[in-house]
């Protein structure tokens, strides 16, 4: 569980700039570098994502900008590179069979570097997916425990009404006999009175 700090440093701040630009620029998600950078500041990834959110971001905008524009242009060299081998016959000229073993190599390359890219991103999704399930269950926990303190309120509450109604049902009695004892004592009065 990571702990919890108040107050964000500037060099953290910069931090988590420098690595969202760069996963941006890699073409990969934001959330996977909230994922990396928790692990180096101590902090979670959700107070990572809300923090470029809401504060660091803007000031960033113009790097995030340059990071879109130099994924697409790696992108698009990449296409049109694939795209000049795959035109290429390489039946007709043996020197272009091997070039395009070559290529392929290198796209075979790329598609590992994406791999291992992928997998360090399901690890972090993998420990941060087990911290919210711990935290989940903890919370779940916590859940059945206060809905449980609620039942107990609930019945409490119910027995102070029927307690209330039964008290208001003995006071209207004894009303009625400290009414009838009253006109009673008037009356014996009364009769003293005229005898």
């Amino acid at each position: 569980m990571k702990n919890r700090h108040d107050a964000w440093t500037h060099e953290e701040d910069m931090l988590l700039a420098k690595t969202v630009v760069k996963h941006i620029k890699d073409g990969s998600t934001q959330t996977a570098a909230f994922n990396e950078i928790s692990d180096k500041i101590n902090r979670t990834p959700a107070a990572c994502s809300y923090r470029w959110n809401a504060e660091v971001r803007k000031e960033y905008a113009h790097d995030i900008e340059l990071a879109k524009k130099k994924y697409k242009e790696n992108k698009r060299k990449l296409n049109q590179h694939n795209n000049k081998t795959s035109s290429n016959k390489p039946n007709e000229d043996p020197n272009l069979l091997v070039r395009a073993k070559r290529v392929q190599t290198q796209s075979e390359f790329i598609n590992i570097n994406d791999c291992i890219i992928y997998l360090n991103q399901l690890n972090n999704i993998s420990e941060s997916y087990s911290s919210l399930k711990e935290e989940n269950n903890h919370l779940q926990k916590e859940k059945q425990a206060l809905y449980k303190k609620n039942q107990e309120l609930v019945d409490r509450y119910e027995k102070l009404i029927e307690r209330k109604h039964k008290l208001e049902g003995e006071y209207k009695v004894l009303m009625v006999l400290i009414q009838h004892a009253q006109n009673t004592s008037e009356e014996d009065l009364k009769m003293e009175y005229y005898h």
